[in-house]
């Protein structure tokens, strides 16, 4: 079933819930989410499912490009500068998505804390922030500017943002 399933394009995750372990290894195959060997706890159950549907439950939003729309994951967006009236997605992947649209439109959109408006015409996506010095260095080197009024604020606001999502790793 796994395999038709994938042969039809269908991604939905797939979860084994077994007496045998037969199987396990064929279930890299088909990209099984999981397998479990009954009995299994109803601990071991939930951690698999929220894992599952913490990855699947990922947001998009939908960028105008050209006649068409795309659709990214706000995850993959590190940030988006506005150069007169295009607008730039920079992904992780190193590709972009020109709109013709406002910064703060998008940003509306989107509408996620982990976004920070750090400048008139960027926005940040501070999971990608590793340091933080006159301006904020992203994880592939790129330098994104912070407004000199609010320097301190800006620095801030990303330094209770990695304080609190760090802790909420360590959990």
């Amino acid at each position: 079933t796994a395999r038709k399933l994938r042969k039809l394009q269908c991604k939905v995750p797939i979860i084994f819930l077994t007496a045998s372990p037969d199987y396990a290894i064929e279930s890299y195959e088909v990209r099984a989410s999981g397998y479990l060997l009954k009995p299994f706890s109803e601990e071991k159950l939930m951690k698999l499912l929220n894992m599952v549907l913490k990855t699947d439950m990922k947001r998009r939003v939908a960028i105008k490009n050209r006649r068409q729309y795309r659709y990214p994951y706000t995850d993959d967006i590190m940030y988006i500068d506005s150069d007169k009236h295009n607008v730039i997605l920079h992904l992780s992947d190193g590709s972009e998505i020109i709109t013709v649209d406002k910064l703060g439109e998008i940003e509306k959109r989107i509408n996620e804390k982990r976004f920070l408006r750090c400048h008139q015409s960027y926005l940040v996506n501070m999971d990608f922030i590793t340091d933080v010095k006159d301006d904020f260095i992203l994880s592939n080197g790129e330098i994104i500017p912070i407004r000199v009024r609010g320097r301190k604020e800006m620095a801030d606001t990303y330094y209770s943002y990695f304080k609190n999502h760090f802790d909420d790793e360590e959990e």
